[in-house]
């Protein structure tokens, strides 16, 4: 049942992500042809802005859904709507605090948009990103139940299918009016519209939530969640500034429309690792009803499989972005709008090492083991910021993702398997240091392989993209299938997709 439920996200996140992907594009483009470069780099910037400011969220969805897996798979209904009943005050709060901290920030707009020529009522298109994510945290504790039930294919086709018929009407309106304003105005009404439903749609899956009436939590549990959001937070705070201030700094110190072809970059990134993200997160819930029932072994021989699936396709992924990000952006955007080929390949290891990540997080999510390495994330956070804005001064652009990739590299990527290794799997955490340093240096040389394959080709234009993509669609993966098809963990995925193709099912 859990490999079902497993498929049935991952089927439904594929398909709706790849008409996400699609139309993000064409809206990216419409947004850029109608608005300009400017108003691109602020989209950016204020994004990034609040994403700082969802810190206050401090960690409780992830802490709460853990909360949720015994529960569930107990049947404990007064449990579940004890946890429900704080996971919605907990919101609310958050909600609040974001529309405050958000209104000291109103006076430096302009310096966060440096270059930016006045033409935007900056402090309007601000408050509506604020209330853009301030509905967000309405009706959004509810998701949670269905999530943490296996069923975020669920979540996800209504997230996607509201978020298409979103892009689409902001494309109409840039269109026949050329209006920021009205632009994030219709983003705001959907965002709102897309946690309402997925609400009313929990209340009919478990209709006990209606119920008001419910037991008070045990002083146990709440000790335990609390102390988890305390962990959650650090972590979160750690993730934010990895993945969020890199726009904010580049902005402040080279100008927004560098931060607007950094968005370009990003969005790149963001469509690709929200198809891998939603792909992975599809399975949290089912190691999370593994870690309750199955053996320290059957964990940790998943924890192996999937741990190999993510380098596979990570690896695959980085090196289609090296060779491509360049050629794609110049049909897309223009020459105008590039970054040298250093700079592309430190994005394109940052994007690797953070996905390298994934299974480690998701197997130290799924067993609640966020309070062990609590403190990393304030460590990275520190160094990241501090690196990035001295190296920024010193050699530029680069410098920024110098710093992020150094700050991961050596804080993240060894402590967060050495305490799944030490409190989750119980196993020696030198298995997993041989592995990653095997599968970096394929991916080193197959890269190099790819990169010089790709770089033979004389043809420029949308014949040359064709050709360099085949080329990196076809080299990796076979040089992949040749070295692993008799793997544990290759044979692991296979017998799942001939399930997945009806045969053996």
């Amino acid at each position: 049942m859990r490999t079902k439920k497993s498929i049935q996200n991952v089927v439904v996140t594929l398909g709706a992500q790849i008409i996400n992907i699609i139309l993000t594009f064409l809206g990216r483009t419409v947004f850029n042809t109608m608005l300009g470069e400017e108003c691109l780099g602020i989209n950016t910037v204020f994004t990034q802005t609040l994403t700082v400011l969802s810190l206050a969220e401090l960690g409780f969805g992830s802490a709460i859904i853990y909360s949720m897996y015994k529960p569930l798979a107990d049947g404990n209904e007064e449990k579940i709507k004890a946890l429900m009943a704080l996971y919605k005050k907990a919101y609310l709060v958050v909600a609040v605090v974001i529309a405050v901290l958000s209104i000291p920030l109103i006076p430096f707009l302009y310096t966060l948009t440096k270059g930016q020529d006045g033409g935007q009522n900056l402090t309007i298109i601000y408050l509506l990103y604020v209330a853009n994510t301030v509905v967000t945290y309405l009706y959004a504790y509810k998701r949670s139940i269905i999530i943490a039930d296996q069923n975020m294919h669920i979540v996800t086709l209504y997230q996607y299918v509201l978020t298409s018929v979103q892009q689409i009407i902001q494309i109409i309106f840039l269109y026949t009016t050329k209006s920021f304003i009205l632009y994030l105005v219709i983003q705001i009404v959907i965002n709102f519209l897309i946690n309402y439903l997925i609400s009313k749609k929990a209340e009919k899956m478990y209709p006990y939530l209606k119920k008001k009436e419910h037991t008070e939590l045990d002083s146990e549990t709440k000790n335990t969640i609390f102390r988890n959001i305390k962990a959650m937070f650090m972590h979160r705070a750690g993730d934010v500034v990895m993945n969020s201030t890199d726009s904010l700094i580049l902005s402040a110190f080279t100008g927004v429309v560098n931060a607007g072809f950094y968005g370009n970059y990003k969005m790149i990134l963001s469509a690709i690792s929200g198809i891998l993200n939603q792909i992975f997160n599809s399975v949290v819930a089912s190691v999370g009803n593994m870690g309750a029932k199955e053996s320290i072994e059957k964990i940790h021989s998943t924890y192996l499989a999937i741990n190999f699936i993510g380098f596979w396709i990570y690896s695959f992924c980085t090196i289609c972005f090296f060779v491509l990000f360049n050629p794609f952006i110049t049909l897309w955007m223009g020459e105008g709008a590039l970054f040298n080929m250093w700079v592309v390949f430190l994005i394109c290891l940052n994007f690797y090492m953070t996905g390298m990540r994934r299974a480690t997080l998701i197997f130290r999510d799924a067993m609640g083991l966020f309070w062990y390495d609590r403190y990393k994330a304030v460590v990275e956070c520190v160094m990241n910021l501090v690196l990035s804005i001295i190296l920024v001064q010193k050699i530029g652009i680069a410098g920024i993702f110098v710093g992020t990739v150094f700050s991961m590299a050596f804080v993240s990527a060894w402590v967060e398997p050495y305490i799944l290794y030490k409190y989750g799997l119980k196993q020696n955490v030198s298995e997993f240091g041989i592995r990653y340093f095997i599968y970096t240096i394929i991916t080193l040389i197959v890269g190099a392989i790819t990169w010089f394959l790709a770089e033979w080709i004389s043809w420029d234009g949308i014949i040359g993209f064709i050709v360099r993509t085949c080329i990196c669609i076809s080299i990796p993966n076979l040089i992949y299938f040749c070295l692993f098809w008799k793997t544990k963990e290759f044979q692991y995925f296979w017998k799942i997709a001939m399930r997945m193709l009806g045969k053996n099912y």
